[in-house]
C-alpha cells in the first residue's frame, strides 16, 4: 500500500477505523464545495456510527463516550479541521439515537493553502497551490508517496489529520461555473462534481512515487475543456 493512502485512510479497511478507538465503526463521506475564487466549505458526514463491542454494556459505554467527545468539543474531525486552518468549525449530531449521524463542517479561504497545511500536518513532502488565469482557476497538488518519504499523522498541536480524507469518497462540488480539466479526479457529466480517484501502487510506481492532482475550473458556465 502506498504512503499517501496509508496516511489519508482512503482505503476502506482504514476508513472503518479511522479516528475512532475501540470497536466503533462508521461510514464517512467527505464533501468539499468550491466557490469560483477558491474558497469554500469542507463537510464530513459520519453515518451509521455504532459500536461492535461484544456485550451490550460495552457497546453502550463506547457509544456514550463517542457522543461525549462530540458534545464536549473533543471530536477529532473538528479538531483536525481547525488545526489545518479552517474557520467556523462546527459539529452537529443529526441523529442522537443508535446508529448515530454526525456532520462536521467548516469554511476555508483558499483550497490550495488548506491542502498545503494538510500535507504538512500529515508529514507528506509536497505542494498544493491555487493559480488564477483570467476566468480560469487551477488547483494543483504534488505529493511524494514513496515508502522512503517520511509521513506522520499529527499536526503541531498533536491532532490527528489522517481521518479527514478517510471514508467512502471525497467529492468536490463547484457552486458556480464548471470543471474544465482534471487529473486524478473523475468528473460528472454536468462538470460540477469531481470525485477523487484511488491510485494503485503500479500507477504510482510509473510516476516515480509522485502523486499529482490537478483540477481546473472556469467562473463562467458552458466552457469546454482545453485540448
Amino acid at each position: 500500500m502506498n504512503r499517501f493512502f496509508r496516511v489519508t485512510g482512503m482505503l476502506a479497511v482504514l476508513a472503518a477505523a479511522a479516528a475512532m478507538s475501540g470497536c466503533l465503526v462508521k461510514e464517512t463521506d467527505t464533501i468539499i464545495t468550491i466557490y469560483p475564487d477558491g474558497s469554500g466549505t469542507w463537510t464530513t458526514l459520519d453515518r451509521d456510527v455504532r459500536s461492535q463491542a461484544d456485550t451490550p454494556a460495552g457497546r453502550l459505554r463506547e457509544e456514550q463516550e463517542y457522543l461525549a467527545e462530540v458534545w464536549e468539543g473533543r471530536y477529532e474531525p473538528a479538531l483536525a479541521l481547525d488545526a489545518i486552518g479552517c474557520s467556523d468549525v462546527s459539529t452537529q449530531v443529526i441523529r442522537s439515537e443508535w446508529p448515530f449521524l454526525v456532520i462536521t463542517s467548516c469554511r476555508f479561504a483558499d483550497l490550495g493553502a488548506l491542502w498545503q497545511q494538510w500535507l504538512d500536518a500529515a508529514g507528506l513532502r509536497g505542494q498544493s497551490r491555487l493559480e488564477v488565469d483570467g476566468d480560469r482557476i487551477t488547483w494543483s497538488v504534488w505529493a511524494d508517496t514513496s515508502d522512503e518519504a517520511q509521513a506522520g499523522t499529527t499536526t503541531a498541536r498533536g491532532v490527528r489529520v489522517d481521518s479527514l480524507l478517510g471514508g467512502n469518497s471525497t467529492r468536490l462540488f463547484i457552486r458556480h461555473g464548471q470543471f474544465v480539466e482534471a487529473a486524478g479526479f473523475e468528473l460528472a457529466d454536468d462538470r460540477r462534481v469531481a470525485t477523487l480517484k484511488a491510485f494503485d501502487d503500479k500507477e504510482l510506481e510509473k510516476a516515480g512515487g509522485n502523486l499529482v492532482l490537478v483540477l481546473m475550473w472556469t467562473t463562467t458556465e458552458g466552457a469546454k475543456a482545453w485540448k
